[in-house]
């Protein structure tokens, strides 16, 4: 929970609230049981506004209070000092009294069965945080702007937070960090794992949405990003996966030889982020094929502490089971250079805590007391200023940077570097702003070109998903026992159902699940699906079929030669040779362990979701404004290349193949969706048109590649023709990985911060 206090009266002033000191407030909800089983409930939830007067919100109704009550997240908030209480009520989105900024979340526990007439929100613990955790302190921007950094660091997420807390490891240099969001310490929607609340809210989120999809029969596709300090390492699902030696060492093809990234460089910095719990200390072992020893290549000591699940659900066993059967081997540790197979991946959860790693209890927690880091949230970068370098070879210098602050402007100066850590859509946005890009662009935005660079927004790269639904049959268990609401961004199907299962199915189960992990922070509260298979596309298609598809591929490319750019010719002859030797994932398909498509009540699901790893299809983001403060447009070009939508289809196949496969099939009761009457692949490929998604996966942006290929970075991560200005987030990959982007996305930020302390 995160709380700033203005005083807004005297006993308030007295009673040490206009200190700025934070509070950690955990809440309880005590109910009483009033009336019979036949009666109606009569639920009042006692609530306390800013002038002490008491307001009430009430729910009638035995099914739909303790859903109504469970999602509403009613909280009271307050500051108790000398047996003196204060009390104060906010919901999950927004506070109800302007002196306050606090966000958190809670639930009924434990009345499920109950006709429940009474709920008391009450405080039972109020602990002081530490004053550099305070987000109203961070949140001083004048105070920001008068310290004379040497570095600045524009954007907290999973790679800023890595370069400024490095950086700040030497006391003799002050470093900035700017970040648009606010802190979210300890807030439940954050750090409990199943939690998914943050879902549709600014507070955690940008909500950010794409262009009208024209593959996609035109619709405008959500793309999740965290709005926090943390950035989307506080909303993600919290794989942690590698990308293969053979994708890592692409990087240097791409790159000058002189300091070229590579596997070697990418798993000595993935290593020093991770502190990784063996799968051999695993509680649960899913599968007996593997075996469950660990190599030396997997980091134990870094900041970031990830393990493998402590629950699976019961599709699990089966779902390994089955791809063994058809020769998809289970790979014991894909952390080694090779991730082909089936296998658990593993999670930024603590195993000791039960709770969420992200960059801020990773990073910034252990560094917040040094008095040379400053952070400074709820700040929105607009513009890096630049001078131009008095000798030399005539580059621009980066050496202000301005931002915005609850509509006012501030400028805060940089004597060495500004490091650009905004993520893959508002990098390339600041960088527009600032006069980096396509001259023509900015010049008909009325923005001055310093730099003209093309290559900056092009190649946007995601992978896109689609789903294949199936109902389980009784007995079965299922996250989808426990999931507390499906992200509405994962699927944009209007039929799509969002609410959570367990509130339909086992309410009890889930109060008792609530409890053991309040109490214990053990349980299914704590795990997520994490079972997926990585495959090469000649897995699911055989030899004969791979080869004619990628010769159809090939003539599809000489025809579109001209109007590809350097960057994308290079990418693609890679990727083809990736394609016929097979020896990287073209296809990802996660077992899902819930329904996501208009699940009834009282069943139980699971969803296949397949992936293109390696998509041809290349997107963009680009300002469409000159207003900083307006999104960017967003345009993935999701399937534009027929390709992709083909791999989807062997994909559904290959889920035909896996889901008539023992043991699996015996745990199913029939197909939801598609409907099985779309098996002609004319109507399969309509259907994924209709439901693909983004993965959230965005990579590519401000690409690290030879300038003359459309690169914007080189292997310094310095934007080309700028002297001090640097880029560390995913915006720099520069062709398609296969692998979820938070390790990689971190083990940037700690490369980048190795860089950067070399150079000073």
């Amino acid at each position: 929970m995160s709380i700033s206090w203005q005083p807004r009266a005297k006993e308030e002033a007295e009673a040490g609230a206009g200190e700025n000191a934070g509070v950690r407030v955990s809440i309880r909800a005590s109910a009483h049981r009033t009336s019979g089983e036949d009666e109606d409930e009569h639920i009042t939830i006692k609530m306390w506004n800013a002038n002490g007067g008491q307001m009430k919100a009430e729910s009638h109704g035995k099914q739909t209070t303790y859903i109504h009550v469970s999602l509403m997240s009613v909280l009271v908030v307050g500051i108790v000092k000398d047996e003196r209480s204060f009390r104060y009520s906010v919901s999950k989105y927004s506070c109800l009294n302007g002196g306050f900024n606090a966000t958190a979340s809670s639930h009924l526990v434990g009345f499920a069965r109950q006709s429940i007439s009474y709920v008391e929100w009450t405080i039972t613990e109020v602990a002081l945080m530490s004053s550099a955790l305070n987000d109203s302190s961070m949140k001083d921007a004048q105070a920001f702007v008068e310290v004379d950094f040497d570095f600045i660091v524009i954007g907290g997420g999973a790679a800023g937070l890595p370069v400024a807390t490095r950086l700040s490891e030497n006391p003799d240099v002050k470093v900035g960090l700017i970040e648009a969001g606010v802190l979210h310490s300890d807030d439940p929607i954050v750090y409990t794992p199943r939690s998914s609340e943050h879902v549709n809210s600014s507070n955690y989120d940008w909500l950010f949405a794409t262009e009208p999809q024209a593959n996609a029969h035109g619709r405008v596709i959500s793309v999740p990003r965290g709005k926090m300090l943390g950035g989307s390492t506080g909303i993600n699902y919290m794989g942690w996966h590698r990308a293969s030696k053979v994708e890592y060492d692409a990087w240097k093809l791409l790159s000058d030889p002189e300091g070229a990234w590579d596997s070697d460089e990418m798993f000595y910095f993935l290593k020093r982020a991770e502190a990784a719990v063996p799968m051999s200390e695993n509680t649960y072992s899913q599968d007996d094929v593997a075996d469950h020893s660990f190599s030396k290549g997997i980091g134990t000591d870094g900041p970031v502490k990830i393990s493998y699940p402590e629950v699976y659900a019961d599709t699990v066993p089966p779902f390994i089971q089955a791809c063994n059967a058809l020769s998809i081997p289970t790979n014991a540790n894909p952390y080694r250079g090779n991730t082909l197979g089936v296998y658990p991946v593993m999670k930024s959860v603590d195993p000791d805590s039960g709770k969420r790693v992200d960059a801020v209890e990773a990073y910034f927690v252990p560094a917040a007391s040094r008095q040379n880091l400053k952070v400074v949230t709820g700040a929105h970068a607009t513009k890096i200023e630049f001078r131009p370098e008095s000798d030399g070879e005539g580059k621009l210098i980066a050496s202000r940077v301005q931002f915005v602050v609850d509509g006012k402007v501030f400028v805060a100066n940089a004597s060495k570097e500004v490091i650009l850590s905004a993520g893959t859509f508002q990098t390339p946005q600041l960088l527009e702003l600032s006069g980096i890009g396509d001259a023509a662009r900015l010049t008909g935005l009325s923005i001055q070109p310093l730099i003209d660079l093309p290559s900056v927004g092009e190649n946007l790269i995601d992978h896109v998903f689609a789903p294949v639904q199936y109902e389980v049959k009784p007995g079965i268990r299922t996250f989808g026992e426990m999931w507390c609401g499906v992200p509405s961004h994962a699927f944009d199907i209007v039929s799509f159902y969002f609410a959570p299962d367990e509130l339909r199915n086992d309410p009890v189960f889930r109060a008792e699940q609530e409890a053991l992990y309040e109490s214990k922070k053990t349980g299914w509260m704590t795990s997520t699906d994490a079972t997926a298979a990585f495959t090469p596309l000649k897995w699911t298609v055989g030899e004969p079929k791979l080869v004619a598809m990628v010769q159809a591929l090939e003539e599809t490319l000489k025809k579109e030669r001209d109007s590809l750019s350097p960057l994308q010719k290079a990418q693609y002859e890679i990727q083809l040779d990736w394609l016929r030797k097979g020896e990287t994932p073209q296809v990802l398909t996660v077992m899902a362990s819930m329904g996501v498509i208009n699940p009834e009540q009282g069943k139980s699901y699971f969803t296949m979701l397949s992936s293109v790893q390696h998509p041809f299809s290349r997107g963009s983001v680009h300002i469409s404004t000159n207003d900083p403060l307006k999104p960017p447009a967003i345009d993935p070009k999701c399937l534009s290349e027929g390709f992709d939508l083909d791999t989807l289809l062997a994909a559904y196949r290959g889920v035909e193949k896996l889901v008539e496969t023992q043991p699996l099939k015996s745990i199913i009761e029939r197909q939801v969706f598609p409907p099985t009457l779309l098996m002609e692949d004319k109507d399969l490929a309509g259907y994924i048109r209709q439901v693909c998604s983004s993965g959230a996966h965005f990579m590519g942006t401000a690409a690290m590649a030879r300038r003359n290929l459309g690169g914007v970075v080189g292997n310094d991560l310095k934007v080309y023709g700028t002297r001090n200005l640097r880029v560390a987030d995913t915006s720099i990959i520069p062709l398609p990985m296969s692998t979820l982007t938070q390790a990689t996305a971190y083990a940037i930020g700690e490369k980048a911060a190795d860089l950067i302390k070399q150079d000073w």
